[in-house]
């Protein structure tokens, strides 16, 4: 892997790069699988091909609330029928813990005080949000904490 801020090899597990001190997906000026220079706006890599990935690590978490794809990737399909068993356990499937639990809960507290009103448009919400995360994490990007749809 390499950095995308200076183009130095950098280990696939290091939180910043030793030469330039940026987190190695923090950029847009060189890929991340070859090296070679590329500008803001492309989306593929064009002296290797892959799918240009950049994440947003200035928040106070320093990275830590992003989610790396798996290998294997984990099911969009999967993630979504778990959430229409019960609301938000697609999302903790994907890693987003926190978000699920949100989820749950607020599920739970907007059905019990619209008498289950809201209980149908909280499920597909949920639901909708799952595979669409699910998704972006099977083409290989990364995905916040508290990222949806």
């Amino acid at each position: 892997m390499y950095c995308r801020h200076c183009g130095s090899e950098v280990n696939e597990k290091a939180v910043v790069c030793v030469k330039c001190g940026v987190h190695p997906l923090n950029d847009s000026q060189h890929c991340q699988e070859c090296g070679q220079p590329t500008n803001e706006k492309q989306e593929i890599c064009t002296s290797c091909g892959c799918r240009l990935m950049r994440i947003n690590t200035t928040s106070a978490g320093g990275g830590a609330d992003v989610i790396y794809p798996s290998n294997p990737p984990k099911s969009p399909g999967t993630a979504a029928f778990l959430s229409c068993l019960i609301t938000g356990v697609g999302q903790m499937y994907l890693g987003q813990v926190k978000k699920g639990l949100a989820w749950l809960l607020g599920g739970i507290v907007l059905s019990a005080i619209s008498a289950g009103i809201l209980s149908v448009p909280i499920v597909i919400a949920s639901i909708v949000d799952a595979h669409k995360i699910g998704q972006k994490l099977a083409n290989g990007q990364p995905v916040g904490q508290w990222e949806f749809f």
